[in-house]
């Protein structure tokens, strides 16, 4: 019984530590996809004019 308890707590710091990652991620592409896209439009822009 205790076992299965300790493998459980280890499952659920797993898919926590997981999800931390993923958020992680996915904040730093939200935050770096603006970024890039606007110097992407800046740099077509300078080139067209």
């Amino acid at each position: 019984m205790f076992l299965d308890t300790f493998k459980m707590s280890l499952a659920l710091e797993y898919l926590f530590s997981l999800v931390a990652v993923v958020r992680r991620c996915f904040f730093l592409l939200a935050f770096d996809w603006p970024h890039k896209s606007s110097l992407i439009i800046l740099r077509s822009s300078q080139s067209s004019s």
